[in-house]
């Protein structure tokens, strides 16, 4: 008889272009391709149980045997720090701002974000990574936070978790998330999570971040504000470090080679 000489594993991070959180030309070619590379897969990964729950409710064809959950980690680049070596970072640290990181695609809800600081005076906004800033979101920073925000792009793991150690908070409103590695890289830092309560950040965060139940400026103010309390700022932060220790590269490669192992072995 004639032995599979290759098993094939597919991973799945999220399904934002079957949630048409993504348009474009590229959508109908990426939900093709997934289709296929499904059909031939002999094991899935889902970085999340949410991210399953929405593979296995777009594709019903696909055996809930043949999928496994493994957790993405969190690098241990961040971490607390107590030095004072901020380099070029000295002059963003002057003054107290909340964190934004990642892309400012329509659902990571990019414009709560800014209406929100527009109403915490006392805070500015940065605002790290994502593709090149566009006119239009320029515009709207100056009109609702006129010298109150920073744009950053390209920074290295190093300047983050500067960043992640001096913010007040990282303000995280994305209404779809895969997985969510910022919140994790936040609490391993020791800075407090405001994020919506959606997809997979309920199972990523755990009890360790403060959770707006809507997208609702006034309900993400009252969070962040609530920070100002020292003893639940506190408290906040010590539950982060012991979520965020519960993720790592290492667990998810040894997880990783089991299931590829386990699979392997079945379809000999």
């Amino acid at each position: 008889s004639l032995q599979k000489d290759v098993t094939n594993i597919l991973t799945i991070h999220d399904l934002i272009y079957e949630k048409n959180l993504i348009k474009g030309l590229g959508r109908r070619l990426n939900i093709e391709q997934k289709k296929w590379a499904l059909n031939g897969a002999d094991g899935i990964i889902c970085i999340s149980e949410n991210t399953k729950k929405d593979l296995l409710a777009y594709y019903p064809n696909v055996s809930p045997e043949r999928v496994k959950v493994i957790n993405n980690g969190v690098s241990t680049d961040f971490k607390p720090v107590s030095d004072k070596l901020v380099g070029r970072l000295e002059g963003l640290l002057n003054s107290p701002f909340i964190l934004f990181v990642g892309d400012r695609s329509e659902y990571k809800n990019f414009r709560l974000a800014v209406h929100l600081l527009s109403t915490l005076k006392d805070y500015r906004l940065l605002l790290i990574g994502g593709k090149k800033i566009l006119d239009q979101e320029i515009s709207l920073l100056n009109r609702f936070l006129p010298n109150r925000y920073q744009f950053l792009q390209g920074i290295t793991n190093h300047d983050l978790n500067l960043l992640y150690n001096h913010a007040f908070c990282l303000v995280y409103p994305s209404s779809y998330e895969g997985f969510g590695i910022p919140v994790l890289e936040a609490m391993r830092a020791g800075c407090p999570v405001v994020a919506l309560k959606a997809s997979s950040i309920p199972e990523v965060a755990g009890n360790a971040a403060l959770l707006a139940d809507r997208i609702d400026v006034e309900e993400f103010r009252s969070l962040i504000l609530s920070l100002e309390n020292s003893l639940l700022r506190s408290d906040i932060i010590d539950k982060g470090f012991r979520q965020a220790a519960k993720f790592s590269w290492h667990n998810c490669y040894q997880q990783t080679i089991q299931f590829y192992t386990e699979v392997h072995n079945k379809t000999l």
